[in-house]
């Protein structure tokens, strides 16, 4: 199996480290650079939040100044109109008349309203489409009307009023769909009717909800590339959906400034939690190819703005650095593995004569010494390698001089068993053939002794022999007693005889194994010199 070099396991180790490095440093990267670009856009929505806003409220002052002047001049036309037709009868006042009376107090059109049963109706006009229009179902505008011609201080809070007058917000005619136009209506008491002067208000109209803040949001979107539109919503209106109708473009249009055109279907619903909640959210959404980012906003008086960035530039931006710092990672990580691989070859070159000189001490050569010239780590590791080396050198030395000797204490005692061996068989013999003729001689005696002990106890009886009695049996009691100690003598010698034997038996076997033990050290001595005799030893002068 090939081996893996301190080189490679550097690199890879080193490599995986700086991957690791690398991939941290990306992620925190791209989450900083991703932070920077969304606080860049809020700071852009803020920005663009701010100057509508200002442009709203700088539009609305403009635009009050202006209807202020026209409503100011609807109030002294009315007061005018008002002195022309005091004294007369609706009946006895033409068309003719009033559009004379219109064009000399400079409004675009008079009509004259009378209390008809519950409701007010148009009953004189200088323009004849106005004619029997009533006014029950206009709601704050209906309460308006009632309370003038009942001389009383008008209090709904829409449009202006003054004392026998009151001005509506401007809104659309009801039976033209696109003019819009400024209805201011005077009743003092002194006739049957309520005069209502009129002029078409295009102009603020086109300040107030055409041009103004949609000028500025316009110049905002092409001032930054990223926004594509921005869109003042008028929540109530828009939730009202087709059954909509725009009278008065302030409650009525659904988008007052600014372009709506790119809607999702979660429009309705986040418009509705932003305007009740009166928070921001943020919906991300794709439409042909394009990634989007959809900001809503809470305004004042039930406004939201939706501003819409286009996030291809913010992607491609992502892109492009991630791009580059893989290419620089890539570059770095090429450039560093060659010098590190350079100095770690150059550092490590020592290593490869400490490698060599272990595996020829691993093949059996004592004799070399390693020579590390470096300041580090490898010359302490080659010192030590020499010393290791000299202490095997001193240890097989001294095991092949013990082993030596261990030959020839192992020849000596195989000597020494086998003479020995020899002696006490030789030994052994002898005693046995000696113990035999001592008991055949002792057999002999005993024979003889029992004869004789027989013979003077026969004599005794019959009284051939004069003998003593006493000593006699004296005499017999000896011989008795000789015989018997001879007899125990006889038993002990043949016992003492089995006994050196068996000794002699068994010593003789112990001699043999003594000499296959010796014969078996002999045999590992010499084995033990031929394993030893694989290594090179240094004399110890040198």
């Amino acid at each position: 199996m090939k081996r893996n070099t301190i080189m490679m396991q550097l690199l890879v180790k080193v490599g995986f480290f700086l991957g690791l490095i690398a991939i941290i440093t990306l992620l925190l990267g791209y989450y900083f650079i991703k932070t920077q670009i969304e606080e860049l856009q809020h700071e852009q929505i803020n920005h663009a939040t701010s100057v509508v806003l200002h442009a709203m409220e700088a539009t609305q002052q403009s635009a009050e100044t202006i209807e202020n002047m026209i409503e100011q001049k609807l109030y002294s036309s009315s007061k005018g109109i008002m002195s022309e037709l005091r004294g007369k009868q609706v009946e006895d006042i033409s068309q003719d008349e009033l559009i004379e009376l219109a064009a000399k107090w400079d409004v675009e059109e008079i009509s004259l309203w009378e209390r008809i049963g519950d409701d007010i109706v148009v009953t004189k006009s200088s323009d004849e489409t106005q004619l029997q229009m009533g006014s029950k179902d206009w709601g704050y505008w209906f309460t308006a009307f009632d309370q003038l011609m009942s001389q009383q201080e008008v209090t709904v809070e829409e449009g202006f009023a003054l004392e026998n007058y009151w001005v509506g917000p401007i809104s659309r005619a009801e039976l033209f769909e696109h003019l819009y136009y400024k209805f201011g209506y005077y009743y003092d008491g002194t006739t049957d009717f309520m005069i209502n002067p009129f002029i078409l208000d295009e102009e603020i109209y086109q300040q107030t909800f055409e041009s103004g803040p949609t000028q500025m949001i316009e110049k905002i979107a092409e001032e930054n590339v990223d926004i594509e539109e921005i869109a003042v919503i008028n929540v109530p209106a828009l939730l009202r959906g087709e059954e909509n109708d725009v009278v008065e473009p302030a409650t009525d249009l659904p988008v007052l400034y600014g372009s709506h055109e790119l809607e999702t279907v979660d429009d309705v619903l986040i418009l509705q939690q932003v305007h009740s909640e009166g928070r921001t959210e943020n919906l991300l959404f794709e439409e042909n190819g394009v990634q989007y980012k959809k900001v809503y906003k809470s305004l004042p008086n039930d406004r939201v703005m939706s501003i819409v960035l286009n996030l291809t530039r913010q992607k491609d931006m992502e892109n492009q650095l991630i791009f580059l710092f893989l290419g620089s990672l890539v570059v770095a990580s090429i450039l560093f593995f060659i010098t590190i691989r350079f100095i770690a070859k150059r550092q490590l070159q020592p290593l490869q004569h400490i490698v060599q000189h272990i595996q020829g001490v691993a093949n059996g050569d004592l004799t070399q010494k390693l020579v590390i010239n470096e300041k580090n780590e490898l010359d302490w590791l080659a010192d030590h390698i020499n010393e290791m080396t000299q202490q095997f050198n001193r240890l097989i030395t001294g095991v092949k001089e013990e082993s030596h000797s261990l030959v020839v204490v192992s020849n000596l005692l195989s000597k020494q068993v086998y003479s020995s061996i020899q002696t006490m068989g030789e030994t052994s013999t002898a005693m046995t053939a000696e113990s035999r003729d001592l008991l055949n001689e002792i057999e002999i005696s005993l024979e003889k002794l029992q004869r004789i002990s027989n013979s003077i106890g026969d004599r005794s009886h019959v009284g051939k022999v004069e003998w003593d009695k006493e000593s006699t049996n004296q005499l017999k009691d000896s011989i008795i007693e000789a015989l018997s100690q001879i007899v125990k003598l006889e038993k002990m010698t043949k016992d003492h005889s089995v006994d050196v034997t068996e000794i002699t038996l068994m010593f003789h076997d112990t001699l043999q194994e003594l000499n296959e033990a010796l014969n078996r050290m002999d045999k590992l001595s010499s084995e033990l010199n031929r394993k030893i005799s694989f290594f090179k030893v240094r004399d110890q002068q040198e």
